[in-house]
């Protein structure tokens, strides 16, 4: 069938199903693809780059061939090529389709498989196609039907697809890096404030009435020894899970390291604070090491001085907690 001879209301739907047979082919089994795997798996996963700039490169390259293939037998050229060759136009229009590629190839050396960054590249694809009619426009007569339906409708198309791939991505971006930015402020095991976050907050609470206290799991050594580090891994829990509930606007337990947690007290008095530092002191009792012997912990309680220094005050806290050690361990010591 020759293109020629179609009618001008046939014409834009036939020209646009050739279009699409030619462009979309590459790329169809991909998108499907993509979609199922967007659907079973929601982590962003790293592909190498080489392949996947085969796979999007070349359907852009093939597009571009064929719009110039139909532009070419469809329409007949606005002049000789010297008259076209002196059009600035055509230059301004070929950087702008330069460009879309350069744009393309840089979206293929983002290394993640996620659904929206191949809306982006989708989306690019279409884009490219339309800028391809916009520079044939320079150097062929086209009908106006193949601006209207060509040039513009896949122009604007893929400019969607790309914004809202774009979209897609910060989105997704932003809850990455809130999730990043919550587990690297909390300790795996217990599900506790960590070492940083307990650090941060003795900074940021610096002038306020404040205490804290540092407890010690005592003998966990023996216990990793003894029963197993699985065994030390489900007492560090059973005792986080119960400071756990603790955790108000006034006390906030964290876990600082190995078998120790710090727990920040704001705003309660020296009474309510010992009163409270007794209270998890016989609540560890009640859990059982091996479904047999009771915890013991041992704890160190400090209250800030006005303009203490941070270290200071961390340092005589933690120097209590090591006087209960000595004393017998299972008990609560004060910081002079």
């Amino acid at each position: 069938m020759e293109i020629r001879s179609l009618s001008p209301a046939r014409a834009p739907l036939q020209f646009a199903q050739t279009l699409s047979a030619v462009m979309l082919t590459p790329w169809q089994a991909a998108l499907k693809r993509d979609l199922t795997m967007a659907e079973r798996e929601k982590n962003i996963h790293i592909q190498p780059s080489s392949s996947i700039s085969r796979t999007h490169i070349f359907p852009a390259l093939l597009a571009i061939a064929a719009v110039s293939g139909l532009c070419a037998f469809v329409s007949p050229p606005l002049g000789p090529w010297r008259v076209i060759l002196s059009n600035p136009g055509m230059y301004i229009d070929l950087l702008a389709l330069l460009f879309l590629l350069f744009m393309l190839w840089s979206s293929t050396k983002v290394r993640m498989n996620h659904v929206a960054v191949n809306w982006v590249r989708y989306g690019l694809l279409l884009w490219i196609a339309g800028g391809t009619f916009d520079l044939m426009d320079e150097i062929f007569r086209q009908p106006r039907w193949m601006g209207y339906y060509c040039e513009d409708l896949l122009r604007l198309t893929g400019m969607l697809l790309s914004a809202v791939g774009v979209y897609k991505i910060i989105e997704r971006i932003n809850l990455l890096y809130v999730d990043a930015r919550s587990q690297s402020l909390k300790d795996e095991l217990t599900q506790l404030p960590n070492r940083r976050f307990f650090i941060d907050t003795v900074r940021e609470k610096a002038g306020n009435t404040q205490a804290l206290m540092i407890v010690d799991i005592d003998y966990f050594k023996k216990i990793n020894d003894t029963y197993g580090h699985l065994v030390g891994d489900e007492v560090l829990f059973a005792l986080g899970k119960q400071l756990a509930k603790l955790t108000s606007d006034k006390v906030l337990p964290s876990r600082i390291g190995g078998e120790e947690f710090a727990i920040i007290v704001d705003g309660l008095s020296a009474q309510e604070v010992d009163e409270l530092a007794q209270s998890i002191l016989q609540n560890a009792r009640a859990i059982l090491i091996n479904h047999d012997n009771p915890l013991s912990i041992s704890i160190g309680v400090g209250l800030r001085h006005k303009d203490e220094p941070q270290n200071q005050f961390i340092k005589k806290v933690d120097d209590a907690l090591y006087k209960a050690k000595n004393n017998g361990r299972g008990r609560v010591e004060w910081a002079v």
